[in-house]
């Protein structure tokens, strides 16, 4: 822990420059070896970032995919089945209507006088209206079928335009976060070099960095110890604890 933390206390000391011309170059040289890894960082997570959205869009564009092409099917389904229904009742009305043409001439060609005879004319012509009304429900049922085809479009239509309006929301407010965390960086560092400068002097930052350099012995960590909490007051020690978690992880 009290490497970490001596860790965490020299890339907070390094961006305090001013101090000398020997101690701003060491610092800078640091500070830029920490920015080049942390560029290097901030790349792997973009192109990870990249590759995932990537991955995301593959598998909406699947998605959606496959749900038209089973809506296309069932669709497709749906008509071919009402298309037989419809030539099967052409057919048996055709088939009647050819009966009924035939019973007429077959009657016309006998003597029509008795109210028997006109009785079976008359159901003729009744089942005949029969079956010209059933074919008039089936050509009904028919645009219905073709007017729920066309809002099963709409509605397909509407989802994917919402799913899409999602996404552009989603991939804002992670722009969003990306900002922050950065402006956040830019502000705590600032305040990191103002509170280095004020409480420790250029020996002591000296005395850091070259026990960074090999690694913190025993003696060194009390010394590194002893100066954290020697140089800052409680809140200030428990601000650079947090800032360090904040942007480098737990201690």
């Amino acid at each position: 822990m009290l490497k970490k933390i001596g860790v965490g206390f020299l890339i907070v000391l390094l961006v305090g420059a001013g101090i000398g011309y020997k101690v701003y170059k060491k610092a800078e040289d640091e500070f830029e070896s920490f920015m080049l890894s942390e560029l290097k960082r901030e790349e792997a997570l973009m192109i990870q970032e990249s590759k995932k959205k990537e991955e995301e869009e593959n598998q909406k564009k699947l998605r959606e995919e496959i749900k038209e092409k089973e809506a296309k099917e069932a669709s497709e389904k749906l008509a071919k089945e009402k298309e037989i229904e419809i030539e099967l009742a052409k057919k048996l009305a055709e088939d009647a209507a050819q009966k009924l043409e035939e019973t007429k001439k077959i009657n016309e060609e006998k003597v029509a006088a008795s109210t028997k005879e006109k009785e079976k004319l008359e159901a003729q012509r009744l089942e005949k209206e029969k079956l010209e009304a059933e074919l008039i429900a089936l050509e009904k049922l028919e645009e219905e079928r073709l007017a729920a085809e066309k809002l099963a479009k709409e509605k397909l239509e509407k989802e994917r335009l919402a799913a899409d309006k999602l996404e552009e929301e989603r991939i804002l407010a992670e722009q969003k976060l990306i900002e922050d965390t950065e402006n956040s960086f830019t502000s705590d560092k600032a305040k990191a070099m103002a509170l280095a400068t004020k409480k420790l002097t250029a020996a002591q930052i000296i005395d850091l960095m070259d026990m960074a350099e090999g690694g913190f012995t025993k003696v060194e960590k009390a010394k590194a110890k002893e100066m954290f909490y020697s140089n800052f007051t409680e809140e200030e020690q428990t601000w650079i604890l947090d800032v360090y978690k904040k942007h480098y992880g737990n201690i």
